[in-house]
């Protein structure tokens, strides 16, 4: 084998490792609405969780019709 071709299979097993090392790591822009661009530049968040889901009201007075 040539050393190109053992280069590139080191490379490849090098990203694989690293890739694999971080699986159940959950990354906090995943948890955003925005895309990772946007959140890398502009720094800003906005939840995903609760996002068209009615909010439960504790305080709203109760109807009994």
């Amino acid at each position: 084998m040539s050393r190109f071709s053992l280069l590139i299979y080191g490379l490849i097993t090098l990203f694989l490792v690293l890739s694999l090392s971080r699986c159940g790591v959950e990354r906090e822009w995943v948890k955003c609405k925005e895309s990772l661009i946007q959140h890398y530049f502009s720094g800003e968040c906005t939840p995903l969780e609760g996002i068209g889901r009615p909010q439960n009201r504790q305080n709203a007075p109760e109807s009994d019709i």
